[in-house]
């Protein structure tokens, strides 16, 4: 899935596509690190978005106070 989303941003310039974030959230055998995901394991936790934060914000315009 994630070659098909690499190749429809670089037909697309206006998709960014963020090749490796997914590992962020699997451990060493590239299974899911359950704390990074909610009860369901499907949806991110507190501590999964802050992740996600920090992969996205350089990416994502600043805004001025």
């Amino acid at each position: 899935m994630n070659a098909r989303f690499a190749k429809i941003a670089e037909a697309d310039k206006r998709i960014t596509y963020l090749p490796g974030a997914w590992a962020r959230y699997l451990d060493k055998n590239g299974k899911c690190i359950p704390e990074l995901y909610a009860a369901d394991q499907l949806h991110m936790s507190p501590a999964g978005y802050a992740i996600w934060k920090e992969i996205l914000t350089p990416y994502l315009p600043s805004q001025s106070p």
